[in-house]
């Protein structure tokens, strides 16, 4: 028996979940049978109801709130309970289960660490796919959003790479980093198919 748990995991402007379910959900699609975990459909009661992108905001907003450290803790431990919820129903022999979730949400009070040690610990995962937006000056999608949020978004994956080099060291995953250019999708498909296709093979 295996289980074999992938997290994919990026910024919002990446595009990572639409780049993800197109992959999961294309006619080409070859990854043999998996489950398939959504940081939002845990958060939301109704995600069908909720855009990846207001999801993400009102993800980032909760902990805004927050009064003190505390809760932002306990806010994101509530997370992390129902991640661990959600994959210990799905776990089953010879099992693969792609985890799709945020390493870190930016929030008026700083940057919050989503996905903590705990969950690295408890389910080992056997590749890490970080999707990164592309920051350069020929982004055109970016640049209407202006020079601060890019900088924003550079400072953010900086941290989420860190992260990810520090767990995918503490646990042996693989980290495989895919860039997402603008005009890029398809290559960005192909990359992050032929990733978890790498991570999904028999023993």
């Amino acid at each position: 028996m295996y289980v074999k748990l992938i997290l994919v995991t990026g910024v919002e402007d990446s595009g990572k979940d639409t780049i993800l379910e197109m992959v999961l959900k294309g006619s080409d699609n070859t990854l043999p049978k998996f489950d398939y975990i959504k940081f939002d459909d845990l958060v939301f009661k109704n995600p069908k109801a909720v855009s990846s992108r207001f999801g993400h905001r009102a993800l980032a907003e909760s902990m805004e709130f927050s009064e003190n450290i505390d809760q932002i803790i306990s806010a994101r431990q509530e997370i992390y309970k129902k991640l661990e919820k959600k994959i210990n129903s799905n776990l089953k022999e010879n099992t693969f289960v792609i985890v799709n979730g945020y390493f870190t949400m930016k929030t008026l009070r700083g940057y919050v660490p989503v996905i903590s040690e705990q969950f690295f610990r408890a389910f080992k995962p056997e590749m890490i796919v970080l999707m990164e937006a592309d920051i350069s000056p020929t982004n055109g999608h970016l640049l209407k959003s202006g020079h601060d949020h890019m900088d924003a978004v550079m400072l953010q994956q900086e941290i989420n790479r860190n992260y990810a080099s520090l767990y995918a060291s503490a646990t042996d995953a693989v980290l495989r980093i895919i860039k997402v250019k603008h005009c890029g999708v398809k290559d960005a498909i192909r990359d992050l198919r032929e990733a978890l296709r790498f991570a999904m093979k028999d023993q």
